[in-house]
C-alpha cells in the first residue's frame, strides 16, 4: 500500500487520536512526509504478516517531551542517522522500518525514514497508542531487548546505548535525551520479521488513516463524527469506545519536566455531564476522575477531542476555554496481560488505582 497525501491527512488525524495526547504535533510529521511526496519519493506500508521471518525491522521514532518540538522543528534526518549507525553496530542492513507508537510525529517519523532510504514500513507498532517511556512497549513485554540503540540530534551527534534491560535503557537514553535539548531521533528494538509478528500490535497505521477517514467523511456528509466514530471502532481490535465526558476546559497546568511533558487538566461538565473531570498527564492522558471516581485508566486510550470540529488535542494543544468531548477506547487484548500491564498499567505510572477495563467503568 502506498500512501498518498490524502492518507497523509487522515493520519495526522487518527495518529492523534489514538496517541491519546502524546507521540508529538502530528501536523509537524504530515509535512515532512508531504515534502518526501513533493520529491517523488513513494511511501509504501507493508502488512506484517506479509514480512520474511528473517527480516530486520528497525523501528525509528522521536523521544523526549512532546512540547519541545513546537520550538525545535526535525529535520527527519536525525532518526535516519540513528537508524545507520544502529546498523554499524549490528553489521547488517535494515530491510524494513516501523513505528514504536501510534501517536502524533512518531507514526510518521519512520515515514519519513523509509522515503528517504527506500525501506517498507511495517503497518504495526509497539504501543497501540502512545506511552512515555520506551520501555512501555510490546516488543519489550514480550521479550525483545531494546538496546542496542542509538539516539541523534540535528547536529549529527550520536549516542549508542547499550544497556542490560530495557528499564535501563529508558534511563541512559533519557538522559541523553535531555542533553540534546529535551528532544532527540532513535532507532532501537532491531528485530526479525518473525519477532514483529509476535510481538506488534498489528495494522495501526492503517487503522489510523481509517480513523482519520471516517471522521473526515463523517463531517462532510453532515453526519456526527462522534457517532460514527464510535460506530467504527468496534469494528476493529480497538472493540469498544464510548464517550466519558463533555465540558469547557477550565485549567490547564502543563511543565517540561525530566525529559517528559507533565500535566494536569480541568474539565467543567456541561449538558448530561455534571461536575469537573481531572486528567493528568505524562505526555499522554493517564487516567480521567469526576469527583475521585475513575472514568478511564491507562492502558486503556483517554482521547480528548474539540467538541466544535471533532478534531483530536494533543496534550500540548490543550488551552483554556476549549470546549472538549473526552472518549475513551479500550485497548487490544495483547495490551491487557498481566505481562503488558506490568510494563504499562497504572502502578508504572505511580497510580493507586488498579487497572480496570473501560467496558466495566462504563457498564
Amino acid at each position: 500500500m502506498k500512501l498518498d497525501s490524502q492518507d497523509l491527512a487522515d493520519l495526522a488525524v487518527g495518529a492523534a487520536f489514538l496517541g491519546t495526547g502524546g507521540g508529538g504535533d502530528p501536523y509537524i510529521g504530515r509535512q515532512m512526509v508531504q515534502i518526501c511526496l513533493d520529491e517523488g519519493l513513494s511511501v509504501e506500508l507493508v502488512d506484517p504478516d506479509d514480512l520474511d521471518d528473517d527480516a530486520l525491522v528497525i523501528p525509528t521514532a522521536m523521544m523526549g517531551a512532546p512540547t519541545v518540538l513546537v520550538e525545535k522543528l526535525p529535520s527527519g534526518v536525525e532518526a535516519i542517522n540513528s537508524l545507520k549507525r544502529l546498523e554499524k553496530r549490528l553489521e547488517r542492513k535494515a530491510t524494513h522500518t516501523m513505528p514504536i507508537e501510534i501517536g502524533g510525529i512518531n507514526s510518521t517519523i519512520p515515514l519519513v525514514v523509509g522515503a528517504r532510504l527506500g525501506l517498507p514500513i511495517v503497518d504495526a507498532d509497539g504501543m497501540g497508542r502512545a506511552f512515555p517511556e520506551l520501555q512501555m512497549e510490546t516488543f519489550g513485554v514480550y521479550g525483545i531487548s531494546g538496546s542496542p540503540m542509538a539516539v541523534s540530534n540535528e547536529w549529527g551527534d550520536c549516542a549508542l546505548i547499550e544497556a542490560t534491560n530495557n528499564e535501563m535503557m529508558e534511563w541512559l537514553s533519557r538522559g541523553v535525551a535531555i542533553r540534546m535539548g529535551g528532544a532527540a531521533y532513535i532507532a532501537e528494538y532491531a528485530m526479525s520479521g518473525a519477532e514483529v509478528k509476535r510481538t506488534a500490535v498489528p495494522r495501526t497505521l492503517s487503522l489510523a488513516i481509517q480513523v482519520g477517514r471516517v471522521l473526515r467523511e463523517a463531517k462532510a456528509t453532515h453526519q456526527n463524527p462522534f457517532e460514527v466514530l464510535l460506530n467504527f471502532m468496534p469494528q476493529t481490535l480497538y472493540s469498544f469506545a464510548t464517550v466519558i465526558y463533555q465540558g469547557k476546559i477550565a485549567d490547564m497546568q502543563r511543565e517540561t519536566r525530566n525529559g517528559f511533558a507533565i500535566g494536569h487538566a480541568r474539565i467543567e461538565g456541561f449538558g448530561a455531564h455534571d461536575g469537573v473531570m481531572e486528567i493528568e498527564i505524562q505526555n499522554e492522558n493517564l487516567i480521567a476522575r469526576v469527583g475521585g471516581q475513575v472514568k478511564a485508566i491507562v492502558p486503556d486510550l483517554i482521547c480528548i477531542m474539540d467538541s466544535e470540529t471533532a478534531e483530536p488535542i494533543t496534550t500540548e494543544g490543550l488551552r483554556y476555554g476549549q470546549r472538549v468531548t473526552v472518549i475513551s477506547v479500550s485497548v487490544p487484548e495483547i495490551m491487557r496481560t498481566p505481562e503488558a500491564l506490568a510494563v504499562f498499567g497504572p502502578a508504572c505510572f505511580g497510580l493507586k488505582e488498579p487497572y480496570t477495563r473501560i467496558e466495566d467503568l462504563s457498564a
